[in-house]
């Protein structure tokens, strides 16, 4: 039973480390380039913020995209693109070649009309690949000035509540062998 409590605790250790190291990169990234969301391995994560694309996809969930060229874009397939200095989450319905250029026409599918504009090769971040339910939801709490607050403490005391197990039972061996 104590080995397995260990191995949990190692493993969430591990996890939440590997999670900070990523989140750092990105924030590094991220510093580099405020015109494009933060990727990591061509991957971005948003949060979506409105209900454009309801039901399935609903504010608060994370949209995981993966960065893609217009040429590989088809028709019904949902993009992320930059429209001014908002990132817009849509599907794509229709493809079309105007003067020699592929540009796209996308419609939220919640919206009774098609989006003012066409989106062109550099706008686009990239394709959807999936969504975590309330996801960007939580992502947006861990990153508030709470959240930061109790993720520190959650991994202070992860690293303490370990080492004060392996510190207890050795000093009760250890005076127990004095008697």
């Amino acid at each position: 039973m104590k080995k397995t409590a260990e191995v949990v605790g190692n493993l969430l250790f591990v996890i939440l480390l590997v999670l900070g190291l990523l989140s750092l990169y990105a924030i590094i990234q991220g510093g580099k380039d405020s015109g494009t969301p933060p990727s990591i391995f061509g991957f971005s994560m948003m949060s979506v913020l409105t209900g454009s694309m309801e039901p399935d996809i609903k504010p608060g969930d994370l949209v995981v995209v993966k960065a893609a060229d217009i040429e590989s874009i088809q028709e019904n397939e949902i993009i992320t693109y930059k429209n001014g200095s908002t990132f817009v989450t849509h599907r794509v319905i229709d493809k079309v070649n105007l003067n020699g250029q592929i540009v796209l026409q996308t419609q939220g599918d919640a919206n009774n009309i098609k989006d003012e504009g066409l989106v062109i090769d550099n706008q686009i971040i990239g394709s959807v690949q999936f969504t975590v339910p309330k996801g960007g939801a939580i992502a947006q709490f861990l990153i508030s000035p709470l959240g930061l607050l109790i993720a520190f403490i959650l991994v202070i005391w992860l690293i303490f509540s370990h080492q004060v197990k392996n510190f207890i039972p050795k000093r009760k061996l250890d005076e127990g062998e004095g008697s």
